[in-house]
């Protein structure tokens, strides 16, 4: 009995989990590596502001993840990238920005 209930539970916080990340894909309109912004251009012309902070993570074309002070130079202006946000505190907090091959 107990391993059913913390089975049953393991799934509800990874269910709650999925729920509160999203993903976005588009082209890079703006990058400004110096404020941490960056725009892309999603379907249907659809523009998104990211802020993105110093706890994301950022992946070149080869998947390698770039650091330090000048990581936001692997992003391009007009390059394809997905962009993973989560919800914390009701504020969306972008977790990873992966640019596409």
């Amino acid at each position: 009995m107990p391993r059913r209930v913390f089975c049953s539970l393991l799934m509800l916080l990874f269910t709650v989990t999925l729920l509160a990340a999203a993903e976005y894909t588009g082209t890079v309109e703006k990058i400004d590596g110096k404020k941490g912004s960056l725009t892309i251009k999603m379907k249907e012309d659809k523009t998104k502001d990211f802020d993105i902070t110093f706890k994301a993570k950022v992946f070149d074309q080869d998947g390698k993840e770039s650091t330090g002070k000048k990581r936001l130079a692997v992003i391009k202006t007009n390059a394809s990238v997905t962009v993973t946000t989560d919800k914390v505190d009701d504020k969306e907090v972008v977790t990873s920005v992966k640019v596409n091959k």
